[in-house]
């Protein structure tokens, strides 16, 4: 499947792929990317199912090998040999994905609120049918009421502090198309999506895990990704929840940028 893509910078000797969440698009990155990456090259693709990549055929194009192998075909098309990733959510298992089966292609990785997937296959299959039941809503009841549930999961508790920052993000997700969601969650959602948890130590790039202070579940889970990386740093970002880059978007900006450009100096560090 053909990704569409938005890009934003020219520098030819850093580049940066960013990977949405689900009910996302790659233009959503466009202002965070100018302050994360000043100057770098922002690779944004919307991911199967989303923003403009609709309408593939088959089910397999929207998993999560041909979602990476369309990853890396964007690298081999812009002559891109290696580029730092960045993941929020399904994006960060995307990219998790993507780095440990094409390590030689990326430089640095950070994973905001993400996980390596279920462990235990009882709970991939509970999940499953979770995923499958609302794909069925998307179907049924359009993508207005299943936005409405979706933000009303306790995942997203955060953000009704602050109900104007979740009426534009609602008003932004409406907009989405029902059906490609729908393949989206019954082929890469996280029911479908392999456990990557004995995978982690083969890591060997740097990696940057950002969670909220607010997101109990994800600061558990990252907590337990940072001890099985060989190269791992774990940052905590107060006051915000699941969603760190709309919550605190200076901080978020911030943390990433010095860990892409100023990190210390270390052993695994490999810079293009």
């Amino acid at each position: 499947m053909q990704l569409h893509l938005t890009v934003a910078g020219t520098s030819a000797n850093d580049a940066l792929l960013l990977l949405h969440g689900f009910l996302g698009r790659g233009a959503d990155w466009r202002d965070l990317a100018a302050a994360t990456a000043p100057g770098c090259r922002c690779i944004m693709p919307d991911l199967p199912g989303h923003g403009a990549s609709i309408g593939a055929d088959r089910p397999a194009d929207y998993g999560v090998a041909a979602t990476a192998a369309a990853l890396i075909g964007i690298l081999d098309t812009m002559a891109l040999e290696r580029v730092d990733l960045l993941g929020y959510s399904l994006g960060g298992r995307v990219a998790l994905y993507t780095a440990l089966h094409y390590p030689g292609r990326v430089g640095r990785l950070v994973l905001e609120s993400a996980s390596p997937g279920l462990a235990a296959e009882d709970d991939r299959r509970q999940r499953l049918d979770e995923d499958r039941l609302r794909a069925g809503t998307l179907r049924s009841e359009g993508i207005a009421v299943f936005v409405d549930a979706w933000f009303d999961q306790p995942l997203f508790a955060s953000l009704r502090r602050r109900p104007d920052l979740l009426a534009r993000l609602k008003r932004r997700r409406r907009r989405c198309d029902a059906a490609g969601l729908a393949l989206s969650l019954e082929n890469i959602g996280t029911g479908r999506f392999p456990s990557l948890w004995q995978r982690l130590p083969d890591l060997e790039m740097p990696v940057l895990l950002v969670c909220g202070g607010l997101d109990d579940k994800y600061r558990t889970l990252n907590g337990s990704m940072a001890g099985l990386m060989p190269d791992a740093r774990l940052v905590t970002v107060a006051d915000a929840g699941h969603n760190v880059h709309l919550e605190r978007p200076a901080a978020f900006a911030r943390i990433v940028r010095e860990f892409l450009w100023e990190p210390p100096a270390r052993a695994t560090d490999r810079r293009r």
